[in-house]
């Protein structure tokens, strides 16, 4: 069967994106996919080749959409610790806000991977993606700690993953079960894992900086 000449592989790609945060990555078959195109399968497979190179293929391109909301500011935030709070708020505001998870593609993959896809290019892109939040968070540790605002005893790599988790998991918990007690008390985890140095008798820290 001829494409037909509606087709648009970029609009088929981002309902499909769509579908796949609706139903989840592992419960969207080719089948609904099929059927939400309004495509044969035998379309389907003769435009991306398998199932799997059509979720590489919705991956990438939600990779190029998707911005968690406050992590670019990470990188040039002149107050890190809290630029760092600010993402989880952000991300708890959001929940509370649609009163659904609605689920990150990438962390809905990644907590239901099939160990047998380890090697798998879908196992690659999101690997990475999580190194790359991962990277930028430690990042914003260290220069919060240089900057005296998170004390040194932090350790800023244990730090950092500890951080990914709880984000990971605020998109795990369905706002309708956890409540937003649940997602304050996440935020207030977070404050709690980048303390600051302690004030001496001048409300200064241990390099004068002063704080409030």
């Amino acid at each position: 069967m001829g494409r037909p000449k509606s087709f648009d592989v970029d609009v088929a790609v981002c309902r499909v994106m769509r579908l796949c945060q609706e139903r989840g990555y592992h419960n969207t078959s080719i089948r609904a996919i099929a059927e939400i195109l309004g495509l044969s399968r035998s379309c389907i497979y003769a435009t991306f080749g398998s199932r799997q190179n059509l979720f590489v293929t919705v991956l990438r391109r939600y990779g190029a959409v998707f911005r968690i909301p406050g992590l670019d500011e990470l990188d040039v935030a002149s107050e890190p610790r809290a630029a760092l709070v600010k993402v989880f708020e952000l991300a708890v505001a959001r929940l509370d806000r649609t009163q659904r998870a609605e689920e990150c593609l990438l962390v809905g993959i990644a907590r239901k991977l099939d160990p047998g896809d380890s090697d798998s290019e879908i196992a690659r892109i999101v690997r990475q993606a999580c190194a790359d939040m991962e990277a930028r968070v430690l990042g914003a540790i260290k220069r919060g700690q240089g900057a005296g605002e998170i004390t040194e005893s932090v350790d800023p790599v244990q730090t950092a993953g500890v951080l990914l988790s709880l984000y990971f998991g605020l998109h795990v918990l369905r706002p309708d079960t956890a409540g937003s007690t649940i997602h304050e008390a996440v935020v207030r985890q977070v404050q709690a894992l980048l303390p600051r140095p302690r004030r001496d008798v001048r409300g200064q820290g241990p390099s004068g900086v002063r704080y409030r």
